[in-house]
């Protein structure tokens, strides 16, 4: 389009009009970019936040990485202490069987013989034959000073006899066995 050239003087001239196109044109550039500007920021902000929160988990993860090893080292370790209790359990319980039957054989009055010493858990069960009953009280008031043994009793005394006349007496010794570590199996006297 031609515009026709205006004659008058500045002053009264009449205002140039409005491109209203190209104000169109640059306020939807402008509100472009501020749309993108505002998306932008907001992208960047969530981006940021996000990575705030990865670093946060792998924090975490890594203290639960840790939390977990204190807590296995804790278990292994209260496992270790229940092992060495029960280790130190089995050191007062075992009284070695050689010290146990040295000590009845060593006390054993001459005129009594052992058939049998069967030890089951805690409890000795001895039977034997004597010529007489005094020598199996004897033999248990002697068992009862051992610092190993808690309790000794007499269980049974049979009166037996042979064909020619002679009498023995079988017995059974029951000994309860106490739960502590014998040093060489001598007499409490």
């Amino acid at each position: 389009m031609i515009q026709k050239p205006n004659l008058l003087p500045p002053a009264y001239q009449p205002p140039p009009p409005v491109n209203w196109l190209r104000v169109g044109i640059i306020s939807a550039v402008f509100a472009v970019i501020v749309t993108f500007g505002v998306i932008g920021t907001k992208f960047y902000l969530e981006v940021q936040s996000l990575e705030g929160k990865i670093t946060e988990l792998q924090r975490l993860a890594e203290q639960s990485t840790v939390l977990e090893e204190v807590a296995r080292i804790n278990s292994l370790q209260d496992e270790i202490n229940s092992l060495e209790e029960e280790m130190a359990a089995m050191k007062t319980r075992i009284v070695p069987l050689s010290v146990i039957f040295g000590d009845i054989s060593r006390v054993m009055p001459t005129r009594m013989s052992l058939v049998t010493a069967d030890c089951a858990g805690d409890v000795l069960i001895i039977q034997g034959v004597a010529d007489t009953r005094r020598p199996v009280a004897n033999y248990v008031i002697e068992l009862r000073k051992f610092n190993w043994i808690d309790k000794a009793e007499v269980l049974s005394i049979i009166e037996n006899a042979d064909g020619d006349g002679n009498i023995n007496y079988s017995f059974e010794i029951m000994v309860n066995l106490k739960q502590l570590v014998v040093e060489g199996g001598q007499t409490d006297a």
